[in-house]
Parts: C-alpha cells; structure tokens; sequence
C-alpha cells in the first residue's frame, strides 16, 4: 500500500499546451519556490523590457 501523498500541477502555456506533472508531498514546497521564482523571472523580464 503506498502511504505517499502525491500532488500534480499543471502548467498551461500561452500556446494552448498544458503541462501536467505528478510530485511528491515532500518535495511540494521545493517545486512550489521553483514555480514562483521562474513567475518573478517572467515578471522582471516583462518591467525591465517594457517599451514606452
């Protein structure tokens, strides 16, 4: 009997594709900060390349 709970995320791209993956309960906050990092990438990218 597996006692591991599981969690999935999914991701969908501007293109209409969707990106779905299983994790681990442990490993949850680690893709959780990975998510937000690359979100605050986005972000940055976006202010910093802004055209007036």
């Amino acid at each position: 009997m597996n006692e591991h709970k599981s969690y999935s995320i999914k991701i969908r791209l501007k293109n209409g594709e969707i990106i779905e993956e299983k994790i681990l309960a442990k490993l949850k906050l680690e893709t959780i900060n990975s998510i937000n990092e690359v979100q605050k990438g986005i972000y940055n990218y976006k202010i910093n390349n802004k055209k007036n």
